[in-house]
């Protein structure tokens, strides 16, 4: 299938703007996936460290306010003691249930269920120190006391596990999120560098297919029309408008080099044969004279009659022959005028489509412009998606220093958890830094886009060079046209004087075949030979005029044909 130019640029076009919405779409998964990784750390990971930080204040609440009622003397104060206890009871039965809602993995919930299983343990001895509490057994309740500080550490122990276990999920979602910008980095990177050499690729085509080319055909045209038809024919192998427009140029030096050539070997054919024609107009001349004088001497005496006669018939001999020579000469100037005037209007029709398949070249470079500024209005929306990315850099950063302060605030529990925000603040200063890294390289699509509109802009340039001179050279053929025109009138001419010639040269003969056989009536004969004689001694007399016209015209012509080189 063969494409035009136009087609070749747009398909170039098109697969930047595939690369580019790949890289699109790949910067929007990979942005997905660092979303989701990031929610996992807000809405699971940092929660949970908070709720079993939370649980751990709880619990260590619910043994301050049970040593406190063991220190209680007053049955009031002990009696207020159980009511905070138990109001504390329930936040950590809200708090579990919270945490309920956050479990995912097996593992997380066999440790919430571990925590139920010690802390009903724990909530079912705390009621015997209570009691041993309110009935003043001071050893029993020292002995209960030592088995729940047991349960205690079992508890802390689970606590830890579970913040172990939190802190774990929030690397791992952080790695993850870690791994997705560093294949979206690259990934981007790689769509980023094929996307400049594929646009690079598509400038360098314009520059090849378009402007080198068309700057052939132009400088081509420019050597035409300064004369010089000895140029080496145009070799563009492509069968696009461009590989048109250089066949075209071809056919037209090939065209006009012919035309010319045989324009020139029809004007030297009529200068010879107008100096011939010349030639034989001034014998004929001398012969009408000649004539004149002898009807003149027969009109003077009747015996010299039948010898001015016979001089007379010799003359219209030798003048028959002239004027079959002129009439031959006439017929083979006028064929070659009409073939010269053929070959000329081929020249010029060559030259008008040159004209118009430069023309379609220009309407091609006009699109390709229009296409190439479209690529840089994709660039702009490629630009709006890095800075979406940018503000997501940010939000991220927030995010890391809030985890940041919420570590602080949990204290020793929360130092995996700033390890993780800290990450969180590497990703969002990376994710900051390759959206500057991307808006760098579309600034330079842009920057190619730019030259890509300048280079198409110089093509049409040349286009408008190359269609002007080709007007010039039509205009020139044109001219001569006009010429061989004028010379075929010339030639036109001259074969009617021949006809009146011989026309002339019939009225003579009889004239003198009557003198001849009728001697009786030799002088009216006599005045009607004088007569013809003026007669054809004034049609002599024009073709020479013409005869010499026509040699001035053919070497006016031999002259114009010399300003190109064949």
């Amino acid at each position: 299938m063969r494409l035009s130019v136009g087609k070749k640029i747009m398909l170039g076009i098109a697969i930047i703007f595939v690369l580019m919405l790949i890289m699109a779409l790949f910067s929007l998964n990979r942005m997905n996936i660092m979303k989701g990784r990031i929610d996992s750390i807000t809405a699971v990971s940092l929660p949970g460290v908070e709720l079993i930080n939370e649980l751990n204040f709880e619990v260590e609440h619910v043994m301050r306010l049970t040593m406190m009622h063991l220190e209680e003397t007053l049955k009031t104060g002990k009696d207020r003691q159980e009511s905070s206890i138990a109001q504390v009871y329930r936040k950590i039965d809200l708090t579990m249930t919270e945490y309920d809602k956050k479990v995912v993995l097996e593992e997380d919930r066999k440790n919430i269920d571990e925590f139920k299983l010690k802390w009903n343990e724990y909530k079912d001895l705390n009621k015997q120190i209570l009691e041993a509490s309110q009935n003043k057994n001071g050893a029993k309740a020292a002995q209960l006391l030592a088995e729940a500080e047991g349960l205690n550490v079992s508890v802390q122990a689970i606590f830890d596990k579970m913040k172990i276990y939190n802190k774990g999920e929030a690397v791992h979602a952080t790695k993850e999120a870690i791994g997705a910008f560093s294949s979206a980095k690259t990934g981007l990177t790689l769509l980023l560098i094929f996307s400049l050499l594929a646009a690079a690729a598509v400038v360098v085509s314009v520059h090849l297919l378009v402007s080198k080319a068309l700057h052939k055909v132009t400088s081509h045209i420019v050597q035409v029309a300064k004369g010089e038809l000895d140029v080496q024919p145009l070799k563009i192998r492509s069968k696009d408008e461009l590989g048109q427009l250089a066949k075209a140029a071809n056919d037209m030096v090939v065209h006009l080099r012919e035309t010319l050539q045989q324009t020139a070997t029809t004007s030297a054919q009529v200068a010879i044969l107008s100096e011939e024609l010349a030639a034989s107009a001034n014998q004929t001349a001398a012969s009408s004279r000649q004539i004149a004088t002898a009807v003149q001497e027969v009109a003077g005496g009747a015996a010299d009659q039948l010898i001015s006669t016979e001089e007379a018939a010799k003359a219209m001999e030798e003048m028959a022959i002239g004027i079959g020579r002129i009439a031959e000469t006439s017929s083979v100037v006028s064929e070659k005028s009409v073939e010269t005037s053929i070959q000329a209007e081929q020249g010029n029709e060559s030259i008008r489509q040159v004209v118009t398949q430069m023309g379609f070249i220009q309407d091609s470079t006009t699109t390709t412009a229009d296409f190439v500024g479209r690529l840089g209005k994709r660039s702009e929306e490629i630009g709006a998606i890095v800075s979406m990315i940018s503000d997501i850099a940010t939000q991220t950063n927030l995010l890391a220093l809030n985890a940041s302060i919420e570590a602080a605030r949990a204290g020793a529990g929360g130092r995996g958890f700033a390890v993780v925000a800290n990450e969180v603040k590497k990703l969002s200063a990376q994710s900051s830094s390759s959206a500057n890294e991307i808006a760098a390289l579309i600034h330079e699509i842009q920057t190619e886009t730019k030259h890509a509109v300048e280079a198409i802009q110089s093509v049409t340039r040349e286009v408008t060079i190359g269609i002007s001179v080709a007007e010039t050279t039509s205009e020139k053929f044109g001219s001569i046209l006009d010429s061989i025109q004028h010379i075929n009138n010339e030639i036109q001419e001259v074969s009617a004087i021949s006809e009146q010639m011989a026309a002339s040269s019939e009225q003579i003969t009889a004239s003198i075949a009557s003198t001849a056989f009728i001697a009786r009536n030799a002088n009216d004969n006599t005045q009607a030979v004088a007569s013809a004689s003026d007669m054809q001694l004034v049609s002599m007399e024009g073709i020479s005029s013409s005869a010499t016209h026509l040699s001035a015209m053919a070497e006016n012509l031999q002259h114009l044909i010399l300003k190109f080189k064949l």
